[in-house]
């Protein structure tokens, strides 16, 4: 995973009740800092909802790279 990377929760990231704020949705990975717990920083922008993208830190587990594919459909929600 790289800067600048779309990403969605995975699997193992939508079952943790740390991330229920951010089951609907992307991200774009801003900061990666390895020696970190919580080491990847992504803007999120929630979809269906008014609200500005934040900065949020996840770890590598969970998340995982967007599909082209999948884009249209996660901004159709």
């Amino acid at each position: 995973m790289k800067k600048g990377d779309l990403i969605v929760l995975s699997r193992k990231g939508e079952n943790l009740k740390l991330n229920k704020n951010f089951l609907l949705g992307f991200g774009i990975v801003m900061k990666i800092q390895p020696k970190s717990y919580f080491s990847i920083g992504v803007y999120w922008f929630p979809t269906g909802k008014a609200t500005a993208p934040v900065l949020v830190w996840f770890r590598r587990h969970e998340l995982k790279r967007l599909k082209p594919k999948k884009i249209k459909k996660i901004l159709d929600k």
